[in-house]
């Protein structure tokens, strides 16, 4: 299965369709309010109209050949997309973010197919954002690491830069940090000193700023087990990627906070790409095997 043609639908056309399949439900943060009660039945039914003539248009909805004239029917891709989140064998939840917009996506897995809903928004939006969208795909699983790598902004200079990586405690980069965003010279380089962490200050100090782009990955299993997670922030100059690791104790926060190091890793959309391709590729290989 190649990836078929994107359904991009507005919220009000999302509303129709939860109208016409009435026992669709949409996963947690993909679902969308009735229309507004609060606005008057002239201004309903001129919203209702214009996204069922926006969807017919399109040929997302149709009028159906062997039912009652009035009677529509929804594309059959859209109707198997949006169903399979109801029977995932996995998951991939992604979050992403540039200064522009912030994007939340679930990608379901069932078998060898895909199915995706993409929910995309401006940054600082105002209540019933008419920008807001859903994006709904269905693909083969082959294509998932490159799908996921549509919400990882682009930048010509990154591709130019080599593998770069460091390891600290994450008491110790807090610290760091502090004393950089305050550019006390002197406090970073004792501590630097003290703590043998020279080389973690130029990426550190890249995790100062506002971290005005990012990129979340977290990978479920069919019990809705977080089994896995990526964070991937843009810095100043470059892309990072960040992993935590929970020292030897029992986890909980404060003994993440006291005895965890974070590894930090300068990469390039080329490396993000391979570490995408590795994280799936055990799950999608299985199913290809099979």
């Amino acid at each position: 299965m190649s990836e078929s043609k994107p359904f991009e639908l507005t919220l009000d056309e999302v509303r129709v369709l939860c109208e016409l399949l009435p026992a669709l439900i949409l996963p947690p943060g993909f679902a969308v309010d009735p229309f507004d009660t609060g606005d008057s039945d002239s201004t309903v039914s001129a919203r209702r109209a214009a996204a069922l003539g926006s969807l017919r248009e399109r040929e997302v909805v149709t009028v159906g050949e062997d039912v009652e004239l009035d009677a529509l029917v929804v594309a059959p891709a859209l109707r198997i997309a949006l169903s399979l989140h109801a029977i995932a064998e996995g998951a991939f939840r992604a979050h992403a973010w540039t200064p522009a917009d912030e994007t939340r996506e679930l990608i379901s897995i069932n078998r060898k197919s895909c199915a995706s809903l993409r929910r995309v928004r401006a940054r600082v939006a105002e209540p019933n954002d008419p920008s807001e969208h859903l994006i709904v795909s269905l693909f083969d699983a082959r294509w998932l690491a490159d799908h996921l790598l549509e919400l990882v902004s682009c930048d010509a200079a990154d591709e130019r830069r080599g593998l770069e990586s460091t390891e600290i405690g994450i008491a110790d980069s807090r610290a760091i940090i502090d004393a950089l965003r305050r550019r006390d010279t002197d406090v970073v380089a004792s501590l630097a000193g003290v703590m043998d962490a020279q080389p973690a200050v130029e990426l550190l100090d890249e995790l100062t700023g506002s971290m005005e782009s990012g990129f979340r990955l977290e990978l479920f299993d069919s019990d809705a087990r977080c089994v896995h997670a990526g964070d991937w922030f843009r810095g100043r100059t470059s892309w990072l990627a960040v992993n935590l690791f929970p020292g030897t104790q029992r986890v909980s926060a404060h003994s993440l906070a006291e005895n965890g190091r974070v590894r930090i890793t300068r990469v390039s959309r080329v490396f993000m790409r391979a570490d995408l391709v590795d994280l799936v590729a055990g799950l999608v290989g299985e199913r290809y095997a099979a």
